[in-house]
């Protein structure tokens, strides 16, 4: 049953994509936590122009560097990491719980799979054992050994009937 527990966990579809899930889930917290710390941003382009009649041409290379910070000064970026990591966690809840209840199906399918082979096999115990007293029966009455006219009549009926 462990092994089967254990390969379900690995195969199953949707456990996998609640695990995604949660990775997607990180990653924000990941992109909101980035956030308190200063942008910076830089850029180079380079041109050639060709020469015109009243242009020389040449070659044309901007350099830029910007930078930006926001102050959390009222515990806004904070509040948005902290509120996307009760998101993952939760996340991982809903991971745990499909996982545990995806062990307990296969569990319980386990049981009503070893449940019916006992009621089966019991059944088939069944069917040997009237067999047999088929068999018993049929020989006593081949034999002349059968029990019609051996028991006394019940007491509503003595009397009645020859």
């Amino acid at each position: 049953m462990n092994s089967l527990v254990n390969r379900g966990l690995k195969e199953n579809l949707s456990l996998a994509g609640d695990w995604q899930f949660f990775q997607a889930a990180l990653a924000v917290v990941q992109r909101e936590s980035s956030y308190l710390w200063p942008e910076i941003n830089a850029t180079a382009r380079s041109a050639i122009s060709r020469p015109q009649p009243d242009f020389a041409g040449g070659e044309n290379l901007q350099l830029g560097l910007s930078a930006s910070y926001e102050v959390d000064l009222w515990g806004r970026i904070q509040s948005g990491i902290e509120a996307e990591e009760f998101r993952a966690q939760a996340t991982f809840y809903d991971y745990q719980a499909a996982a545990m209840t995806l062990s307990a199906e296969i569990s319980n399918t386990w049981f009503q799979l070893l449940t019916a082979r006992e009621q089966l096999e019991l059944a088939n115990e069944q069917i040997e054992i009237n067999e047999n007293i088929m068999r018993l029966i049929r020989a006593r009455f081949v034999g002349g050994a059968g029990t019609r006219g051996r028991h006394p009549a019940p007491a509503a009926t003595a009397g009645k009937y020859p």
